[in-house]
């Protein structure tokens, strides 16, 4: 998981999806805006120790967005996918 430097823009996201009067089931977690790097089942010891080792030096730019959820069998699917286009003012 990578945070963001400046959650902002994800922060307003998220409150306008919360007051759109879009029926959500209760979420037990807080939310906190991140980049997932894996969501594929239980991870060994040994994966988990290389993941959080692993710097990646820069600044990066992400050009898409996507909700995924997984299904009650534990699949994770595409739900929506959006293209960000220009820069923030």
């Amino acid at each position: 998981m990578l945070s963001v430097s400046d959650p902002t823009p994800f922060v307003d996201l998220h409150e306008g999806l919360k007051h759109a009067h879009i029926p959500f089931e209760p979420n037990p977690f807080p939310f906190f805006p991140h980049c997932s790097l894996r969501m594929s089942g239980p991870l060994d010891p040994a994966v988990i120790s290389r993941l959080f080792s692993l710097r990646i030096e820069g600044e990066y730019e992400l050009d898409r967005m996507t909700l995924q959820a997984r299904d009650p069998g534990g699949v994770v699917r595409r739900v929506w996918s959006h293209s960000l286009t220009g820069r923030p003012h």
